[in-house]
């Protein structure tokens, strides 16, 4: 974000903002345990009024982009799509890996290949713990998307383009 705020003139937490989330829980325990889903409807809504209205671009990155592919699932179920079509503009996902990485199942299933720190420290044993451990493990594995999920990429109707990874 220092080239938004330096070179391009963006306030933080006025109209650039970070959604941080503990990336080992699966979403709906970042849910129950932090709020994570209702703070970042929160913050969408506040981001909205402080910029005269202006719906949001959620802008995501690698596992952040499934947190809000799930984020829009869940706003949709929730809040309906009268919220969406308010106060999101698009949803930009940068490095997604919506349809899974081969890598997780070498993780998952011998302990290592995550990352070479972790590997170096732990041995295949230890690795496949921990990898297990995480509850958002699932989200990595190689998958196809279901036809029936709202679309990856999202804009309003005004300039639409919709995209899905089928």
């Amino acid at each position: 974000t220092d080239f938004l705020t330096k070179e391009l003139g963006y306030v933080r937490e006025l109209n650039v903002d970070a959604a941080t989330y503990d990336w080992r829980l699966p979403p709906k325990r970042t849910e129950q345990r932090d709020q994570y889903l209702t703070k970042m409807r929160a913050r969408i809504e506040k981001m909205y009024l402080d910029n005269a209205d202006l719906p949001i671009i959620l802008l995501c990155h690698s596992m952040g982009s499934k947190m809000g592919h799930y984020f829009l699932n869940y706003a949709k179920a929730n809040y309906g799509q009268e919220w969406l079509d308010k106060y999101i503009h698009a949803y930009m996902p940068i490095g997604a890996p919506h349809c899974g990485v081969s890598f997780a199942v070498k993780a998952v299933l011998m302990g290592s290949g995550l990352t070479p720190v972790i590997d170096l420290m732990m041995g295949d044993d230890e690795g496949a713990v921990l990898y297990r451990s995480f509850g958002s493990a699932a989200w990595l594995m190689p998958r196809t998307i279901p036809s029936n999920v709202i679309p990856s990429i999202i804009c309003r109707q005004e300039g639409e383009i919709a995209m899905t990874l089928d």
